[in-house]
C-alpha cells in the first residue's frame, strides 16, 4: 500500500511542470508539498492514495464575497488569498454560490463528487492539501464542527454552477473566531478496497459518506483500505472576526421608489396667509396654470412637493395608482424584511437634469424649483445616500415607474462610480426609454390629457401647459426609437387638401430630424390655447433639443457594473397610440387620426419599455394586461376599473413579482400571474368603435355595464371588461373585445354630421370594417347600434333624428362597405359645426344619390394627388343606403364641395406655407370664407385628372 502511495506522489511531481502552466505557481506549490507530505510523512502513511489536480477552477461567491482557485484574469497567475471580515458580510449563513469556470474534463455523478469547506490548522498550512488530521483546526476532523461536504455533479463538456449549503458554524456568526479555511472539490471512488494485513486478501465494497469521514479524521483502521480520491487546488480565504455584520436575518436592501408624470402632488404658498394651494391633482384650469412654466422651462412659481406625496389614488373615480405598492413597501418594512424604504416625489415639469440637480427640503417641502431650490445636497441624491448607509446591505434597489424611469437612469450617469456603491437592482416599470408616440399627440394637441371630461383642466389648457414642460419633450419619440421602430409616428393622406402640408413636412415622418422639423415648424400651426384643437401647434425649438441631447446619452445607457436592470412592459391594451394620420378637415386645415397597437400599456409602446438590450444583468418581462382586465379577474380583484400604463403597479402578480425580486427569492414565471418572459399573443378579435361627430358615444353590455363619459361625474367609466374609451376633441373611440353583445347609444349635442367607423381586429390588423359617414344629427338626435359578437352580427343603425322615439332613418350594415346616405338639397343643409365627420362625402351638394364606396379600396401614396372616384348608381328614393356590390365601372369625376364656415383657426394653404415668426398665421380659406381657392383648385386638378385619364 506505502508503495502505492509513493507511486502517486511521483506521478505528482513528473506532472508538475504542467500543472504551474495551468494553475500557477503558489497553487502548484501547495500540490509540491502535498506530494512530498504523501510521500515522506508518517502521518500520512495513514491516509488514502490522493490525486491533485488542477481541475475544475472555480469561482465561489459566499455572503457578497468572492473567491477563486484560479487566477480568475491570469491562468499563469495564482489566485490571492483572500480576507473576509465578518464586518462586511451581507447574510449570515451557509449557503455558497459555486460556479465552474473550467470543467473537471469527466463526467462524475452526484454520489462521487462533492465540496469540501474546512477550517485550517495555522501551524499545519503546508499540509493543507494532504487533508490529514492535524490539518483541521483542533486537530481532528469533527463534521460540523470544522468541515463539511457536499455532494454536487460535475460535466466533462459543460461548466455548472453549484448553490450549496455547509453546515460548519456561520461566518459572522457570534463566537466564530478568525481563521484560515480552504475550498475544495473532490471525487471520491464508487468502491474501496480492503486488505486483510495477515493474508494480504482484498475486499471490494461500496464506498460512502461514512468512509470519507473516516479518512479525513484520520482512522486508523483505515491504514490498508484503498479508495483513491482526487482533489483540486484549493480556494483559500483568511476570515476576520472584527465584529458583527451589518445583518444577520433578510439581509435585503432599501427601497427608493420613483414615481412617474403627474404622480406627485405639487403646491404653492397662498399670496395671502400662511395656507398653502394644491395645484396638483389640479382643481380648476386657473390652478394648472399656476403651473406654467416659461418659454425656458422655469416655473413661474414658487412650487414645491412634500415628503412621501406621491399619488396614491385618483380623486373622484377612487383608481389606485400606487397605493397597492405603497401598502407593500410599508408592510416589509414592518415586518423588518427591508430596514426602510423611500417614495421619492419630485416636480415632474422640470428637465431631468433640474430633478436631479435641486430639491431642497424646507421642513418637509421639497423645492426643485424657484428661490428656495438651491441645495448643496439635491434631495433625490441625498435620500439615495441615506438609504443606502441604513440598508442591511448598504445598497438600495431602485423602483421606478414611467419617468421615474429616465430619472432613475439619468440618476445613475451623474453619480459615476458611485452608483455601483449605492444600488444593487433597478426596476423599470412601463418606462418610455426612447419616449412613446402618444407624446406627439399630447403636446401638438392636448390629446387624452382632459381632466373630469374638460369640466377641470380642457385640452386646450393641458397643451399650452405641456407644451412649455421639459417633461413633455422627454417623452417624444428620440432618434434611438425613430432608427428602430419601421412605422412613420406621423403620416399625411395624399391629397390636394394636404399638398401644401406635405410639400413643408413631406407625407411620412419617421427620423428625428424629420420630427424636430414637423414639431417646431411654423407652417399651419395655431395658437396652443386659442386654436382649434385639431390642428397642431409649434413646439419649443430650444426644449426639444435639450431634450435629444439627453437622450443621445439614455437611449445608449446600460446598467453601471454590479447593478441588475428588470425591465418591464405592459401590454395588451389597444389604446395605445403608435402615431398620427392627418387627414383634410371640412373647411379646411387638418384632422388628426390617432394610430393605435396593442403592443402597448394604453401610453408607451413596449419596444420603448424594453430598449435596453438584454444582457447577463438585464432581464425582460411582460405583464398581460388584456387577460388581467377581462371580466373573471376584475371580479376577482374587486375592481372594475381597467390597468393601463398609470396604474400597472397595481397588478397583483407583478406586485408579488418586485417583492420577490427585492428579497432575492423569485419563484417560476408560473407562480405570478399575467407575468411572462416573452410577449403574449393576441388571439381574440377585437372591435374598435371610431365617431367623428357631435355626439356622445356610450357603450352598454347586457348587464347595464356602461363604458364612456358618465354623466354624474363627467370622468371616464370603462365598467365593461375590456373595454376602453378614449375623446379627443370630438373624436371619440371605444375598444372592445368579440365576443359578448354590446350596444351603442349615441346622443346628438349640436348641429352637423356624423361619422361611425367600426373595424374589427385581429392584434393590430384590421380583418374587417364598417363605415357610416355624413350621416346628419342634431342636438336631438339618438342612434342606436348593436353587435352581438363580431361585426358580422351587426344590426343596422338607426337613427331618431329628432329624439321623439321614432326611427327616421335605418342604415343597413355591411362588412367592407362605407355608406353614405341621401344628401337633402343643398339650400337646406346646415352648416356643419362640432367636428363633422372623419370621412367626408364625395358627392356634390344637392345631389339626391346614394353612395356606397367599398372601404377596402386604398389610395396608394404618391406625389401626385389623386381624386377620389365615386361609382354612379341607380338609387331608391329611400334613405335608407342601398348596398352595391364593388364592380368595376367607369368612373365619373366628382368635385369635392366644402361646406362655407367662417373659422377663427389657422387652415394651411399655399399662402402661409413660407415660415413667420407669428404662430398665428392666417389663411386664403378664412379670408374668402370658407375656402374658395381650395374648391378652385380642386376643379382644376380634377378636370386636369379626367382629361389625363381619357
Amino acid at each position: 500500500m506505502r508503495n502505492m502511495r509513493n507511486m502517486r506522489a511521483t506521478d505528482l511531481i513528473n506532472r508538475l511542470p504542467s500543472c504551474f502552466a495551468r494553475a500557477g505557481a503558489a497553487s502548484c506549490a501547495l500540490g509540491l508539498i502535498f506530494a512530498l507530505g504523501l510521500y515522506a510523512s508518517p502521518q500520512t502513511a495513514k491516509a488514502q492514495d490522493a490525486i491533485v489536480t488542477s481541475e475544475p477552477t472555480f469561482r465561489a461567491e459566499h455572503a457578497g464575497k468572492s473567491i477563486y482557485n484560479g487566477n480568475p484574469v491570469n491562468i499563469f497567475l495564482a489566485p490571492e488569498i483572500a480576507t473576509i471580515h465578518s464586518s462586511e458580510l451581507v447574510a449570515v449563513d451557509g449557503s455558497w454560490i459555486i460556479e465552474e469556470t473550467q470543467p473537471w474534463g469527466r463526467d462524475v455523478p452526484l454520489e462521487r463528487g462533492i465540496f469540501i469547506l474546512k477550517r485550517m490548522n495555522p501551524e499545519k498550512v503546508g499540509f493543507l492539501a494532504a487533508l490529514s488530521e492535524d490539518s483541521f483546526e483542533g486537530g481532528t476532523a469533527v463534521r460540523g464542527k470544522n468541515y463539511d461536504f457536499a455532494h454536487v455533479s460535475f460535466s466533462a463538456s459543460a461548466t455548472t454552477t453549484h448553490a450549496i449549503s455547509f453546515s460548519l458554524p456561520y461566518l459572522g456568526a457570534a463566537g466564530v473566531p478568525s481563521g484560515l479555511y480552504g475550498l475544495f472539490v473532490a471525487e471520491v471512488p464508487a468502491t474501496k478496497l480492503t486488505s486483510d494485513p495477515e493474508t494480504g486478501d482484498g475486499t471490494t465494497s461500496e464506498f460512502t459518506d461514512e468512509d470519507m469521514e473516516k479518512i479525513l479524521a484520520g482512522d486508523p483502521s483505515y491504514a490498508y483500505v484503498y479508495a483513491p480520491i482526487r482533489y483540486s487546488f484549493p480556494a483559500g480565504f483568511n476570515y476576520i472576526n472584527d465584529g458583527p455584520p451589518p445583518c444577520a436575518k433578510d439581509c435585503f436592501s432599501n427601497v427608493l421608489f420613483l414615481p412617474g408624470i403627474e404622480s406627485s402632488r405639487l403646491y404653492r404658498a397662498q399670496v395671502v396667509g400662511n395656507e398653502e394651494k394644491k395645484l396638483w391633482e389640479p382643481g380648476v384650469n386657473d390652478e394648472l396654470r399656476d403651473l406654467w412654466l416659461t418659454t425656458e422651462g422655469e416655473s413661474i412659481r414658487d412650487v414645491y412637493t412634500k415628503e412621501n406625496d406621491v399619488v396614491d389614488e385618483l380623486p373622484v373615480v377612487g383608481k389606485n395608482i400606487y397605493k397597492s405598492l405603497i401598502s407593500k413597501m410599508d408592510e416589509m418594512k414592518t415586518q423588518e424584511k427591508i430596514k426602510d424604504w423611500k417614495a421619492i416625489p419630485y416636480d415632474w415639469r422640470l428637465s431631468l437634469d433640474d430633478v436631479l440637480s435641486y430639491g431642497n427640503n424646507v421642513g418637509g417641502k421639497i423645492y426643485y424649483s424657484g428661490n428656495n431650490r438651491a441645495t448643496s445636497t439635491p434631495y433625490i441624491i441625498q435620500e439615495l445616500r441615506r438609504l443606502a448607509k441604513n440598508s442591511k446591505s448598504k445598497k438600495v434597489t431602485v423602483i421606478a415607474h414611467s419617468n421615474g424611469g429616465l430619472v432613475a437612469k439619468r440618476l445613475t450617469e451623474i453619480l459615476g462610480d458611485e452608483a455601483s456603491q449605492l444600488i444593487d437592482k433597478m426596476i423599470l416599470v412601463a418606462v418610455p426609454q426612447v419616449g412613446t408616440p402618444m407624446a406627439i399627440a399630447a403636446g401638438l394637441h392636448g390629446y387624452d390629457q382632459a381632466h373630469l371630461g374638460g369640466l377641470i383642466t380642457d385640452e386646450e389648457d393641458a397643451r399650452t401647459f405641456s407644451s412649455t414642460t421639459p417633461m413633455i419633450y422627454n417623452l417624444m419619440p428620440s432618434a434611438g426609437y425613430l432608427a428602430q421602430v419601421k412605422d412613420a409616428v406621423v403620416k399625411f393622406e395624399i391629397s390636394l387638401a394636404l399638398s401644401d402640408w406635405i410639400d413643408n413636412y413631406g407625407n411620412l415622418i419617421r427620423s428625428e430630424n424629420e420630427l424636430r422639423d414637423f414639431l417646431t415648424g411654423y407652417f399651419g400651426k395655431v395658437d396652443a390655447k386659442t386654436g382649434d384643437i385639431d390642428q397642431p401647434i409649434k413646439m419649443n425649438y430650444s426644449m426639444l433639443t435639450d431634450a435629444e441631447e439627453i437622450h443621445a446619452m439614455l437611449d445608449a445607457w446600460t446598467p453601471p457594473d454590479g447593478i441588475s436592470l428588470i425591465q418591464i412592459a405592459g401590454w395588451g391594451v389597444p389604446k395605445t397610440v403608435s402615431g398620427i394620420t392627418y387627414k383634410g378637415k371640412k373647411g379646411g386645415g387638418v384632422k388628426p387620426e390617432m394610430e393605435f397597437t396593442i403592443d402597448g400599456d394604453g401610453t408607451v409602446v413596449v419596444p420603448s419599455a424594453l430598449w435596453t438590450s438584454a444582457s447577463a444583468s438585464t432581464t425582460n418581462y411582460w405583464v398581460d394586461l388584456a387577460t388581467y382586465n377581462k371580466i373573471g379577474n376584475k371580479i376577482t380583484h374587486h375592481s372594475l376599473l381597467d390597468i393601463d400604463h398609470g396604474s400597472i403597479l397595481e397588478v397583483e402578480g407583478l406586485e408579488k413579482f418586485i417583492a420577490d425580486v427585492i428579497t432575492n427569492s423569485t419563484k417560476p414565471l408560473t407562480d405570478y400571474e399575467h407575468l411572462s418572459n416573452a410577449s403574449p399573443e393576441s388571439v381574440v378579435k377585437r372591435l374598435r368603435y371610431a365617431l367623428h361627430s357631435p355626439l356622445t358615444l356610450d357603450l352598454y353590455d347586457d348587464q347595464g355595464n356602461h363604458t364612456g363619459i358618465a354623466t354624474s361625474t363627467g370622468q371616464v367609466e370603462e365598467n365593461i371588461p375590456g373595454t376602453y374609451f378614449v375623446q379627443f376633441g370630438d373624436t371619440k373611440y371605444i375598444f372592445a373585445d368579440t365576443g359578448t353583445p354590446q350596444h351603442i347609444v349615441m346622443s346628438g349635442y349640436d348641429t352637423g354630421t356624423f361619422t361611425f367607423e367600426i373595424g374589427e381586429m385581429q392584434g393590430d390588423t384590421v380583418v374587417a370594417s364598417t363605415t357610416f359617414a355624413d350621416v346628419p344629427v342634431t342636438p336631438q338626435t339618438q342612434v342606436r347600434f348593436d353587435v352581438l359578437s363580431g361585426i358580422g352580427s351587426a344590426s343596422a343603425l338607426s337613427v331618431d333624428t329628432n329624439g321623439d322615439g321614432t326611427v327616421d332613418s335605418s342604415y343597413a350594415s355591411s362588412t367592407g362597405q362605407l355608406i353614405v346616405p341621401e344628401a337633402p338639397p343643398a339650400e337646406s343643409t346646415p352648416a356643419p359645426s362640432g367636428g363633422g365627420g372623419g370621412i367626408p362625402s364625395l358627392l356634390p351638394q344637392g345631389t339626391s344619390t346614394v353612395s356606397v364606396v367599398a372601404t377596402t379600396t386604398s389610395v396608394i401614396a404618391t406625389t401626385t394627388p389623386v381624386v377620389a372616384n365615386v361609382l354612379q348608381q341607380e338609387i331608391a328614393t329611400s334613405a335608407i343606403p342601398v348596398i352595391v356590390d364593388n364592380q368595376i365601372k367607369k368612373p365619373i369625376q366628382v368635385a369635392i364641395k366644402v361646406p362655407l364656415k367662417k373659422k377663427n383657426n389657422v387652415i394651411a394653404t399655399s399662402i402661409n406655407k413660407e415660415s413667420k415668426p407669428n404662430s398665428q398665421v392666417a389663411s386664403v380659406a378664412q379670408a374668402t370664407n370658407g375656402g374658395l381657392w381650395l374648391w378652385v383648385r380642386h376643379w382644376i386638378m380634377n378636370t386636369i385628372y379626367s382629361l389625363l385619364k381619357l
